[in-house]
């Protein structure tokens, strides 16, 4: 009786083994090896009959998987992945075999997971808690493990931060009980992934780390060679490049060591060249790019090459090199076009818009844009061509052509379908308020309210707590407008609310930001410093550069009303502590990249300068900004510091200093449309031209001047630096604009956390 045994014992075994080979295969993203080894495992233990039960559902659940990678890197719907789940599922159903059952619902979960909308998300995590809780039945704690680790990308994809960092706890504590280091490094990833969401970057970076120092322990070196890439992105995402490149360097030498292409070794010299971008060694990402192109070439790689080229534009864009990136892309497209990828080709095509748009050729970048989506709708590829309508979108939205801008919003929806048709209908809703102009009139006020109102209600059905919170901030910033500030105060505080819950540090500052700004309105100096100062102390826990600078602008324009106030008590000691906040500030903003914000750095200091009596130095720095803003190609911001230059000149007694420049800023104003900037202007003239005496002017109405515009530099959802303290009624532009943001929430992926282009962040979202 023992040969038998011994000949069951032996297939188990081989079909073991062929299972293990199979998952090697597909980890190196070797498929048809996969399929083949795991059809011949999943023959043999079918032959096993119960003793090979268990091995079924393990080899199912990788087939299922490989398919579904298949019809991924062919950007098609995986038909025979939810085919073979479907089937698999119903025959374990009808056989009482419940384990079978429930790994067949976690296939089809992950199969939803990815890319497939909201709606089928939301099938997946019903699917996969059911899975779940028939594991916890059986008390198969390994798969319940796997399960949770399921539920943590779900929760992930569908912006859950606390259920995707419960998710991964739990798996974490199972694998830790099962002593599986391989789950230990995979829970750890994906907590990390959870903080990310919540943009806190170093304890995200943390747990990376300790999935890397796992990864390494059981000699899994391309898992170790791609959470060095994470590590170097998280990295990136929190600005630190400098912090990014020791982790970027080590992947790509660890991807070149092992031999290991399929795109690993090119996404790895993206992260490189981007962390030397960020460091400002910008020559040195060129030459890295470079060697590569070459080794590529020798290599006869044709995907390594066009990634190369792809990446060389992206050097090109930070070299502000607008040709010279184009010419790269064309060779990208040449060898993508060889290889026949539409999609990819696709998306070189809103690389090629980007290249158009810094040389300020709208007309060529959307036809750039039009042709890539012709491309993209021929591949079948509906992710793509939704991309390229938001990014069309973009455009006519900085060109404030908000009709052509909402068309392409829409498209954008209906292509995506990303979330349930509530988003459609929002888009309508926001559509009918915006497409009149406001013009100061109640009556589009009112619909501008209800259009976020409803809004709001929408978000809260669809469980979008982003969404509910940058309704509220809309709808906190119409009401300040309308003058209505204890009504603005509650809609920005109930945004607070959310935002604390969801634990984003950068959106909780925002919001601070924007209450701040409100309380400023109110003439509550004390409470706006207040909330300023924990808003700032937020953002620089976050580590946001820019939302640091802007909250200490804001400071800064608190100290500035305080000065006007009889009863805040010393002006030389306000004075101080303005200059303090805007030194601060000039200093941080250096290091942002931003010439609007820090122009608006310089501009501050300017009038933090001239509430300390210090003219001339604030003359020196007024004159510095309007330069900034000048380079920086902001009319807008240009205009409004030359008045308070011409302002400063009059006060010093140089009077025909100060008719010439508010001159210039009365022309500015006429070409940007800022009428409250031209009206100021003018009514400077006439009091300069009225009483021409040196120092007719005092400290106080110099202070006084209206600020210039930095919106574009303030953290999304903040109250805008823009506004002036004393609104002058409903400006139909600002109305709209909110509006029109509301509208770019709406119409973004669920996946915008995962970048697939080196031009996505650094050119095509701030089009």
């Amino acid at each position: 009786m023992a040969r038998p045994l011994d000949g069951v014992t032996e297939k188990k075994r081989h079909a073991a083994l062929l299972l293990s080979q199979a998952e090697l295969a597909l980890d190196d993203e070797s498929i048809q090896s996969c399929l083949k080894a795991s059809a011949d495992a999943l023959t043999l233990f079918r032959e096993l009959g119960d003793d090979g039960r268990l091995g079924v559902h393990d080899t199912l659940r990788l087939i299922i998987n490989a398919h579904r990678q298949v019809a991924d890197t062919e950007r098609r719907k995986p038909a025979e992945a939810l085919a073979l789940a479907a089937a698999e599922m119903a025959k374990f159903g009808e056989s009482g075999d419940a384990r079978g059952e429930a790994y067949m619902m976690l296939s089809t979960a992950e199969i939803n997971t990815d890319k497939r909308g909201r709606q089928k998300r939301e099938l997946a995590l019903d699917l996969a808690q059911k899975a779940l809780a028939t594991f916890q039945d059986l008390e198969d704690k390994k798969s319940e493990a796997m399960a949770h680790l399921v539920l943590g990308n779900l929760h992930f994809k569908m912006h859950a931060a606390d259920e995707a960092q419960q998710a991964n706890e739990t798996a974490l504590d199972l694998f830790l009980q099962l002593g599986d280091k391989l789950g230990q490094a995979k829970a750890l990833h994906g907590g990390g992934i959870a903080m990310l969401m919540r943009r806190r970057y170093d304890q995200a970076v943390a747990k990376a780390r300790g999935a890397l120092a796992l990864f390494r322990e059981i000699g899994a070196r391309k898992l170790e060679a791609s959470e060095l890439v994470t590590i170097a992105q998280w990295h990136l995402a929190a600005g630190q490049p400098k912090q990014a490149l020791p982790s970027a360097e080590q992947a790509l030498g660890l991807f070149k060591e092992l031999g290991y292409g399929k795109g690993w070794e090119a996404n790895a010299l993206l992260t490189l060249c981007e962390a030397l971008i960020g460091a400002k060694l910008v020559n040195k990402a060129m030459k890295v790019a470079k060697e590569h192109q070459v080794q590529f070439q020798l290599a006869k790689d044709l995907r390594g090459q066009a990634m190369v080229q792809e990446i060389i534009a992206r050097v090109h864009l930070a070299q502000e090199r607008p040709e010279q990136m184009l010419e790269s892309l064309d060779e990208a497209r040449q060898l993508v076009q060889e290889i026949g990828d539409k999609s990819w080709d696709a998306r070189l095509c809103q690389g090629t818009a980007v290249s158009f748009m810094a040389s300020k050729d709208t007309k060529e970048a959307l036809d750039a844009l039009d042709r890539g989506m012709s491309i993209a709708e021929q591949a079948g590829d509906n992710q793509q061509r939704a991309k390229g309508q938001r990014a069309v979108f973009n455009i006519h939205f900085s060109n404030q052509d908000y009709e052509a801008a909402l068309q392409a919003a829409k498209k954008a929806r209906a292509i995506s379908a990303a979330s349930k048709d509530n988003r459609g209908l929002l888009i309508r809703i926001v559509r009918d308020a915006s497409r009149k102009p406001v013009n100061g009139c109640l009556h589009e006020l009112d619909k501008a309210l209800a259009a976020a109102g409803e809004a709001q209600d929408l978000f809260q059905e669809a469980v979008d707590s982003r969404g509910e919170a940058r309704a509220l901030c809309v709808l906190a910033d119409l009401r300040r407008i309308d003058g209505k500030v204890e009504a603005a105060l509650e809609a920005a505080e109930e945004r607070l609310t959310i935002l604390r819950e969801l634990g984003d540090l950068n959106l909780e500052a925002a919001a601070l930001h924007q209450i701040a700004g409100l309380h400023l309105d109110d003439g509550n100096h004390m409470e706006a410093e207040k909330v300023a100062k924990e808003g700032q102390s937020l953002s620089q826990k976050a580590g946001d550069r820019k939302g640091q600078v802007n909250i200490l602008l804001l400071l800064v324009q608190v100290y500035v009303a305080q000065a006007q106030d009889p009863s805040a008590g010393s002006v030389k000691a306000i004075g101080q502590k303005a200059l303090q906040a805007a030194t601060d500030a000039l200093s941080i903003a250096g290091k942002c990249g931003s010439r609007v914000l820090r122009a608006s750095a310089l501009y501050w200091k300017a009038q933090a300068l001239t509430i300390a009596d210090r003219y001339q130095d604030a003359l020196r720095s007024a004159t510095d900004a309007a330069e900034a803003f000048a380079v920086a190609e902001s009319q807008q911001g240009e205009a409004r510091t030359l008045i308070l230059a011409a302002s400063l000149h009059s006060a010093m007694g140089m009077r025909d200093k100060a008719l010439t420049v508010a001159g210039r800023a009365v022309k500015l104003a006429r070409l940007c449309g800022d009428q409250d900037a031209e009206e100021e202007a003018l009514a400077l003239i006439e009091r300069v031209e009225a009483k021409p005496a040196a120092g007719t002017f005092q400290p106080q109405q110099v202070a006084q001047t209206v600020q210039p515009q930095a919106a574009t530099s303030a953290p999304v959802g903040a109250a805008p630096a823009s506004i002036a303290v004393q609104s002058k009624g409903l400006d139909p532009v600002y109305v709209r604009k909110q509006l029109m943001s509301m509208v770019a929430d709406v119409i973004s992926s669920d996946d915008e956390l995962q970048l697939d282009s080196p031009f996505m962040e650094a050119g095509m979202d701030s089009l």
